[in-house]
């Protein structure tokens, strides 16, 4: 996962929650997201991996910004 560029968050399954977390998030956040999923996406397909230095790592990790956005919706 890491060497794709991914986070944690970025993996997580399209349910009606995620997809309203990541409806409010921050317009540039979301964006990065998508950038993320869509490189990784074309690096599998092409089954290669990112060079080691872009490889995310436990030290840039942001907070699970979808769970936090997560925790504040009220069912």
């Amino acid at each position: 996962m890491y060497c794709s560029g991914l986070m944690d968050d970025d993996t997580l399954r399209d349910t009606p929650e995620v997809k309203e977390a990541v409806r409010r998030l921050p317009k540039q956040v979301a964006e990065e997201r998508q950038y993320r999923i869509t490189r990784a996406l074309y690096l599998s397909m092409r089954k290669e991996i990112l060079p080691k230095d872009e490889w995310t790592s436990y030290d840039t990790v942001l907070p699970d910004i979808v769970s936090l956005y997560l925790v504040t919706w009220h069912f």
